[in-house]
C-alpha cells in the first residue's frame, strides 16, 4: 500500500514560537499558552483550533479494517486527548513519546462526535 499525506494532519503551528527551543520558553514563562487549549502564541493555532482542523480530516479516512496514522506529537496528544476523555485544559500535559505505537479502536463517527464538542 502506497502512504498518503493528508495536509489537514500537518504538524500544529506554533507561530512566534515556532523553531524556538522548549527550555528557552520556559525560561522565559512563554510556555503556557502552548498548553492551553483555547489559547495560542500569536500567529499560532490554538490546541482547539487544531483539533477542528484535524478531526474532520481523520472522520474522512475509510472506517473499514485498519488505518495507521503518523503524526507529530501535538497532533497525537490533542487527538488521544479527547478520544481518551481528558479534561480539555490537561490535554496539553499530556506526554506522548516519539515513535511510541499507540492503539486505538475508533468507532464510525466518532470523531465527528469529538468534533461536535470542540
Amino acid at each position: 500500500m502506497v502512504p498518503t499525506v493528508l495536509p489537514g494532519l500537518r504538524e500544529r503551528s506554533l507561530g512566534v514560537f515556532e523553531g524556538r527551543p522548549r527550555q528557552e520558553l520556559r525560561d522565559q514563562g512563554l510556555w503556557s499558552p502552548l498548553l492551553s487549549w483555547r489559547e495560542a502564541p500569536p500567529g499560532a493555532e490554538s490546541q482547539a483550533r487544531l483539533a477542528q482542523r484535524v478531526l474532520p480530516v481523520l472522520a474522512g479516512l475509510p472506517a473499514a479494517g485498519r488505518t495507521l496514522v503518523v503524526a507529530h506529537g501535538g497532533l497525537i496528544r490533542v487527538v488521544l486527548g479527547l478520544l481518551d476523555g481528558v479534561p480539555v485544559e490537561r490535554i496539553g500535559g499530556t506526554p506522548v513519546a516519539n515513535a511510541e505505537p499507540i492503539h486505538r479502536r475508533v468507532a464510525p463517527g466518532r470523531f465527528l462526535e469529538l468534533l461536535a464538542c470542540v
